[in-house]
């Protein structure tokens, strides 16, 4: 069986690009991931998913090396790029406050359309980010405020001057993750979070204002 290592994954959109390297990817079929920690986790199971989903595979191995005795787990999935691509739009609580509310709607629409969705949200969020003028646009550090006072200082994905970006991919305790934005907000000077939530099929956008 012929087998690659630090097989390369390119990534991309229009202009932007992303690149992954996976340990092993056996036979052009079976994508192979080497870890060496003491426990394996959900994060190493999901990077190995992300993986799968990117190359179109259902099958892979995720091998820790540390233990006395090598641990290894399977890493399966039933999905492929047609069920990926079949989400659903939950816009409920979504107002549109300005012209980049409809231009974030726009990036993301067009993402889900070529990549899918259920990938590692750090991919999204780069590739938003990207279309929206860059890192030095569109990261700023923002007071933090109480009352009147300011107490500190965050960095923040900022959709525009006034208004935060958050894209998330929670899917459990959806409720206290929009608990957690709204506690944020209000200790900012900001009018507004544009909140979108990738859990897995289901793509739903909030606004949340004051």
């Amino acid at each position: 069986m012929q087998v690659a290592r630090e097989a390369r994954i390119l990534v991309s959109h229009h202009d932007f690009q992303k690149e992954y390297f996976l340990d092993l990817l056996a036979g052009q079929g079976v994508v192979v991931e080497l870890k060496a920690v003491e426990n394996l986790t959900s994060i190493h199971r999901k990077q190995t998913l992300n993986y799968l989903y990117l190359l179109g595979l259902q099958h892979g191995s995720l091998i820790n090396l540390r233990p006395p005795s090598v641990v290894r787990e399977f890493i399966s999935t039933s999905l492929n790029h047609a069920d990926r691509r079949a989400v659903r739009w939950i816009m409920d609580e979504w107002r549109p406050l300005s012209e980049e509310f409809r231009r974030l709607e726009t990036i993301i629409l067009e993402l889900l359309e070529d990549w899918g969705s259920f990938l590692d949200g750090v991919l999204y969020r780069e590739a938003v980010t990207h279309f929206l003028g860059g890192r030095d646009a569109v990261v700023r550090k923002i007071p933090i405020v109480q009352g009147p006072r300011v107490i500190g200082e965050q960095e923040a994905y900022l959709l525009c001057d006034d208004v935060a970006i958050a894209l998330t991919t929670a899917n459990k305790n959806v409720p206290g993750y929009a608990v957690h934005l709204q506690r944020f907000l209000n200790h900012t000077r900001l009018r507004a979070i544009a909140w979108v939530n990738f859990n897995r099929q289901q793509i739903e956008f909030r606004t949340i204002t004051r």
